[in-house]
């Protein structure tokens, strides 16, 4: 289920970078929202679902039909075409290069522990 999962968000993420390059400000938390919004509809299909006694199979089966639908109609709307290459490939936030910003400071030593945290 992992795998599945992860084959999911991967995609997902990176087409929401895309689009929040073109509008030129953050938009990854509303979508993460989002996301989170599905689970919630899910689990109370779900929930619905046991609540009727519906058989697994049907709900399963009536669940795929409405989520084809869902993406068939959301497909138009995906961007086309692969992504632009830049020059630089630096990342940028709010005209300001990652690359120049204050590096993070090490992790702490506890006195504990033999090594730094990873």
């Amino acid at each position: 289920m992992t795998r599945l999962c992860t084959s999911v968000h991967i995609p997902q993420n990176a087409h929401g970078l895309r689009v929040q390059r073109r509008y030129g400000r953050s938009i990854v938390n509303s979508l993460h929202g989002l996301w989170s919004i599905g689970a919630v509809l899910g689990g109370l299909m779900g929930a619905a679902a046991a609540g009727l006694r519906l058989p697994l199979g049907l709900h399963l089966s009536i669940s795929a039909v409405l989520f084809s639908a869902v993406a068939l109609v959301a497909y138009r709307f995906l961007l086309p075409g692969p992504d632009e290459h830049r020059d630089d490939p630096s990342p940028v936030h709010r005209g300001r290069s990652f690359a120049t910003c204050t590096p993070a400071p090490p992790p702490p030593v506890w006195p504990w522990s033999r090594s730094r945290w990873p």
